[in-house]
């Protein structure tokens, strides 16, 4: 089998095409669903690689659900025939190529949509379109970029609306990456406190997170402190975050140029209320719209602040959104400390003080400490002295090495 791979600065990606199942309306003869998604390109239908579906039915339609085949069909003179593949996952699909019909009716394929979504209404029709395809000359593959750049999606459909139509493709490839996970709302319904409060708790900190997106302040959605001298709100996220995100969303039905000037502060310290970590962003301008997001770039910290600084001023926020992944801290690694050896062991032998520590030394630091401590290593005198050293050495309380250090011995 041959694949084909697209380079998206410099980094390959795969057909996703492949690896999925394949499905149509109905099949004419040989020409399964499954033909146009076995990375073959061939595009003469005799040649048994392009899927084809039965002849005189109505509204019928290709799905592939990204398996193995060569090129599909739909039934001839048909009513907006579709085909689809099914990605099992939603992906950035980032460009589509199709190889048309070689032998004949290279026209045929003309006027068909590329819609990439995840909805399957209407057999994934209604999705959005990323590419139209105006002609493919007989037995060409041509690549589609979608407008944008890249869409997201589980479903790809080649639609070909109008009556009579009839739809073959020999191979259609798609090029994709795994769509990233969205990060969550770290800051609903967590811990918050403000500057001051007007008028009780209808307005209290709180509001800031609750999940309401109502920019009108009779909704009981929105934060509103008293006129403080830089006011400010804070959120504790209760543990360290990398921060990617702030979305802040403005007050909508009076005061909207309260907000200019606020400041997104984020950081792990609560001095002057938090007021002194480090900024993400600043609202400078009013662009027409409720909400601003400020990309934070993986800031780290647990306290969010929004701040008004230097102004005597109202200050309202109808939701504070913080999207962000937890701080995995650096493991240190530290080695276990050594065991703690077990008390030295008094013994007579032949009328001799003798002590046995369980220390494991080397022999010049035995001797040291053997001199620091007590007077001198061992030294045997007789083969007797070794015998009777050896059984006493079978009553020391706690596990020996091979071998225990002596000292030397010189008339």
């Amino acid at each position: 089998m041959i694949v084909f791979l697209v380079f998206l600065q410099g980094y390959p990606l795969p057909n996703v095409a492949l690896k999925g199942e394949a499905a149509q309306s109905s099949t004419l003869s040989f020409a399964t669903a499954s033909k146009a998604i076995d990375g073959r390109r061939n595009s003469f239908y005799s040649n048994g690689f392009c899927s084809h579906t039965a002849e005189d039915e109505t509204n019928p339609w290709w799905r592939v659900d990204l398996h193995n085949g060569f090129c599909s069909h739909t039934a001839e003179d048909e009513t907006n025939p579709w085909w689809r593949v099914d990605l099992q996952r939603s992906f950035t699909i980032t460009a589509v190529k199709v190889t048309n019909r070689g032998d004949c009716c290279a026209e045929r394929l003309d006027g068909a949509e590329i819609r990439i979504g995840n909805s399957l209404e209407n057999n994934g029709n209604n999705n959005p379109r990323c590419a139209s395809i105006l002609h493919i000359n007989a037995g060409k593959t041509y690549t589609y970029r979608c407008d944008g750049g890249s869409m997201e999606g589980r479903f790809v459909n080649v639609f070909l609306p109008g009556q009579p139509k009839t739809l073959t493709l020999c191979e259609v490839e798609v090029y994709a990456a795994p769509a990233v996970e969205p990060l969550p709302n770290v800051a609903l319904n967590k811990q918050t406190v403000q500057s001051s409060t007007w008028y009780g708790p209808v307005f209290g900190p709180s509001k800031g997170v609750d999940g309401c997106r109502n920019g009108n302040l009779d909704s009981g959605c929105c934060t509103h402190n008293d006129q403080d001298l830089g006011p400010w709100w804070r959120v504790d996220l209760l543990a360290v975050y990398k921060v990617s995100a702030v979305t802040i969303l403005n007050r909508q039905d009076a005061f909207i140029p309260r907000i200019l000037g606020a400041q997104i502060l984020i950081g792990n310290s609560l001095e002057r209320n938090g007021n002194q970590n480090p900024s993400c962003g600043m609202i400078t301008s009013l662009d027409g719209t409720p909400t601003y997001t400020f990309q934070c770039n993986e800031m780290e910290g647990r306290y969010i602040i929004v701040i008004i600084p230097g102004e005597k001023t109202y200050a309202t926020l109808c939701e504070v959104e913080v999207f962000a992944s937890v701080s995995v801290p650096d493991v240190i690694t530290t080695p276990p400390p050594p065991p703690t050896p077990p008390p030295p062991v008094s013994l007579q032998l032949g009328g001799r003080n003798v002590t046995v520590v369980g220390e494991r030394l080397c022999w010049s630091d035995a001797l040291m400490y053997c001199r620091r401590y007590y007077w001198d290593l061992l030294s045997l005198h007789s083969q007797q002295e070794q015998s009777e050293l050896e059984q006493l050495l079978g009553l020391i309380p706690f596990s020996l090495t091979d071998h225990i250090w002596l000292g030397l011995r010189r008339y």
